[in-house]
């Protein structure tokens, strides 16, 4: 008994131990975060736009306003990895290609949008002939419309004027941050594809709730993602203080 009680109490030693040791990490990150945000905030007709690419951008622990990315390293290896973007010509070309439809990308938005047209309508279903890509659309369709159902008030009408832009444009304005850190491209640059990305955004969504739609359902039919993970992007950026709290998407200013 006495060996248990002896058992039970280091277990409880150790968890308390790693316990507090990851609150102050968490702790520290945030302090360091927090101290980044005044070494380099911007007046606010400059930090709204960094609204766009802020999904990302917060999803991968950066700070979302502020121009500048922490970490360089593991930013390269994702940028290479991921995007085959390792120069100014191959960041140029992969941002531009996101904003203003590449080959690539208008051949895989009018497969994703006609897919999404059958999966609103239920004119598409999971059997066994049914191609593995499909059936991972399917999936992923389902756990997004159900985050959404739980967190947005949603249901299949408001889908259907949803454009998918939001996955392209969000994912353009994280990688004009990402390639400014790396110095791929100027902080002119950066701004003006930034810029282009709201521009194109205010022209296609009502609010930052279609938009995160637009994303999530783009996301979805090219990447598995939780309903309890969307469920929790949603709530982080609605949170108090937040970049879309702060400036709704209608109101972010243009950079002429």
């Amino acid at each position: 008994m006495q060996k248990l009680i002896i058992i039970v109490v280091v277990i409880i030693s150790v968890i308390a131990y790693f316990a507090v040791k990851f609150v102050r990490s968490v702790k520290k990150e945030e302090q360091e975060k927090e101290q980044l945000y005044s070494q380099h905030q911007l007046p606010p007709e400059k930090e709204s736009l960094l609204a766009f690419g802020a999904l990302l951008t917060r999803q991968r622990g950066e700070v979302p306003g502020i121009l500048p990315v922490r970490k360089l390293d593991e930013t390269a290896d994702g940028l290479a990895a991921q995007w085959d973007i390792n120069d100014s010509q191959s960041a140029h070309s992969t941002i531009e290609g996101l904003l203003h439809h590449s080959e690539e990308k208008t051949e895989w938005r009018a497969y994703s949008e006609n897919l999404l047209i059958k999966l609103r309508n239920k004119d598409i279903q999971d059997t066994e002939e049914t191609a593995e890509e499909v059936r991972s659309s399917i999936n992923n369709y389902q756990a997004a419309t159900t985050a959404f159902k739980t967190d947005l008030d949603y249901d299949d009408s408001l889908s259907v004027n949803t454009d998918l832009r939001a996955w392209d444009l969000e994912r353009a304005a994280f990688l004009a941050r990402c390639s400014l850190a790396l110095g791929y491209i100027t902080e002119d640059e950066a701004w003006s594809y930034i810029n282009e990305a709201q521009r194109q955004a205010k022209e296609k969504y009502a609010d930052w709730k279609d938009y995160f739609i637009g994303f999530f359902l783009g996301r979805s039919l090219e990447y598995a993602e939780s309903s309890y993970e969307i469920s929790r992007f949603y709530g982080e950026m609605f949170e108090a203080n937040s970049l879309w709290v702060k400036y709704p998407l209608k109101s972010v200013s243009s950079q002429e």
